[in-house]
C-alpha cells in the first residue's frame, strides 16, 4: 500500500487543481502528471497556467494515456505524484476504440500506486455532473468515470470534494 493516496474531486473549475498543489506543496519532489490533450487556444492557455502553478521545483509530465509507463521509470526520483487528472485520462483511452478496457488501465494505475513507496494526489472529475463527455458515447464515459472514481476513493486515505474552491473531506463525512 502506498504511503498515502489523496483522491481530488469536484466539477469543472471547483478548484481540484489548486487544491492538490496546495497539498503538494512541502511533499518533497514532485512529479505534475498532466493527462489532458489541448485541443483548442483557450485550452491550452487553462492547461499552461495549471503547470505554472505547480509546486516550486516540481517537474511536469504530459501523457494522455500511458501513465504507468510514463511514470514507471522516474518514480524512485519523487516524492509525490501529482495525477492531473482521472477524467481526461479516461476519454483518451476510451478514444483509442473499443478494445481498451479503461477497468483494466485503473487496475494498472492502482498497482502501482499501491506498490510506489511515495505520496500520490489524484484529481479527477466528478462523474455524477456528467460533464466532460465529448466523445461518442457519453453515458459509457460517464459509467468507466464513476467507475474510476469508487475504485480509486475506496482505496484513498483521503478523499476531498471540492465546491467552490471549498474541499468536503469525504471520508471524514462518511464516517460521520
Amino acid at each position: 500500500m502506498s504511503q498515502h493516496l489523496t483522491l481530488i474531486t469536484g466539477g469543472p473549475s471547483a478548484g481540484k487543481t489548486r487544491y492538490a498543489q496546495h497539498l503538494a506543496t512541502n511533499q518533497g519532489r514532485v512529479l505534475y502528471l498532466a493527462t489532458d490533450e489541448p485541443t483548442d487556444p483557450d485550452l491550452a492557455e487553462l492547461l499552461t497556467q495549471d503547470t505554472v502553478d505547480c509546486p516550486a521545483g516540481c517537474d511536469k509530465l504530459r501523457t494522455p494515456r500511458e501513465i504507468v509507463e510514463a511514470v514507471l521509470p522516474v518514480l524512485p526520483s519523487y516524492d509525490t505524484v501529482l495525477v492531473d487528472g482521472i477524467g481526461p485520462w479516461v476519454g483518451n483511452l476510451m478514444e483509442q476504440g473499443e478494445d481498451v478496457d479503461v477497468t483494466i488501465e485503473v487496475d494498472r494505475l492502482m498497482d502501482l500506486i499501491d506498490t510506489s513507496p511515495g505520496n500520490w494526489i489524484v484529481v479527477s472529475s466528478d462523474a455524477s455532473t456528467g460533464l466532460g463527455a465529448e466523445h461518442d458515447n457519453r453515458y459509457r464515459y460517464i459509467d468507466a468515470l464513476g467507475r474510476a472514481n469508487q475504485r480509486i476513493a475506496a482505496t484513498a486515505d483521503a478523499a476531498y470534494l471540492l465546491i467552490n474552491g471549498i474541499p468536503l473531506d469525504l471520508k471524514q463525512l462518511s464516517e460521520g
